[in-house]
């Protein structure tokens, strides 16, 4: 059943992305990055879950770990990279760069350095959603997930890569505020 489940979101996000991507059908391409992200998070989940279901931690769940984390830190930097509007392939690529790059490839044996490093992206794709939400309300929304993304990476128990973030979410919500003036 979980592999049906998998299949039923997979299938149509591929076939929806290839037909925006080869036959220029651009209007459904919406549907088809939900129904990938989609994809994504059920993966982790499925991750999450097999990592969960006893009490031993053995070598595959170890390496499920690192999958996992892996996983979502693709996937949040693409959805961060969507969200400035980079074309699929660009987005593809940025996710691959942060999520197989030289900082979280040499961070794996420390785990909760990764835990803590994958949220970054969530956080800020959720700052640029709030800045360019309509109402206050939507801001709030997007400014509510962002605190609980950056709260899971405090949660990773690693104030390195928390500082970090600190001074770049800082950054970044400077920036929007001196660009949202002019």
């Amino acid at each position: 059943l979980l592999n049906l489940i998998g299949m039923v979101l997979a299938v149509p996000a591929m076939a929806i992305s290839l037909a925006a991507l080869v036959g220029g059908y651009t209007g459904i391409l919406g549907i088809g990055h939900i129904l990938e992200a989609a994809v994504y998070f059920y993966a982790a989940t499925g991750l999450i879950v097999y990592m969960l279901s006893d009490n031993e931690v053995t070598m595959d769940e170890l390496l499920a770990i690192g999958a996992t984390f892996t996983l979502l830190a693709w996937a949040f930097t693409y959805a961060y990279l969507r969200n400035l509007r980079l074309d699929p392939i660009a987005a593809l690529g940025g996710g691959l760069v942060f999520a197989f790059g030289s900082f979280l490839s040499a961070q794996m044996h420390h785990e909760n350095v990764v835990r803590s490093a994958v949220w970054l992206p969530a956080v800020l794709a959720c700052l640029e959603r709030a800045a360019r939400a309509p109402t206050l309300r939507a801001r709030a929304g997007w400014a509510v997930l962002g605190a609980l993304a950056f709260a899971q990476a405090a949660l990773g128990l690693h104030v390195q890569p928390v500082l970090m973030s600190v001074l770049a979410i800082a950054g970044y919500a400077l920036f929007l505020a001196l660009a949202d003036r002019s």
